[in-house]
């Protein structure tokens, strides 16, 4: 699916995109509140600006993306992997982060899923690939 593709589609009322591969592709102040992208492929994407809010991204993949600015309040990344992902300046309020793989590689635990300081200026890092 192209990124034109999948914001025609949520703009005609789909939300359920579980699955879709948008690896590297380019979504730039793209507006996807309460989508569905459960187990997507966003392995690079970018996706500066974009309005992720409640978005369900259980599973996902998201190594190297860059949600800089990103509105993420109360978005769904449970076991996600953030593997180097960039969420300089981004809205985290509310985030589930519960078993989800942090930039530094480290693995949240299910019971207590807030990151720590460290981890949170890590997250909060320039971005560098």
């Amino acid at each position: 699916m192209t990124p034109d593709e999948l914001l025609q589609r949520y703009a005609a009322g789909e939300r359920n995109f579980r699955g879709v591969n948008l690896s590297d592709e380019i979504l730039i102040w793209a507006d996807l509140r309460g989508a569905d992208l459960r187990g997507a492929n966003l392995r690079g994407v970018n996706l500066n600006w974009a309005n992720l809010s409640r978005v369900n991204l259980i599973g996902a993949d998201l190594r190297g993306a860059d949600l800089a600015w990103a509105n993420l309040k109360k978005a769904d990344l449970r076991w996600a992997n953030l593997s180097e992902a960039n969420f300089s300046a981004a809205n985290l309020s509310g985030t589930d982060w519960s078993g989800a793989i942090m930039p530094d590689g480290t693995i949240l635990p299910i019971e207590n899923p807030r990151p720590t300081p460290k981890l949170l200026s890590w997250l909060l890092m320039p971005f560098k690939r």
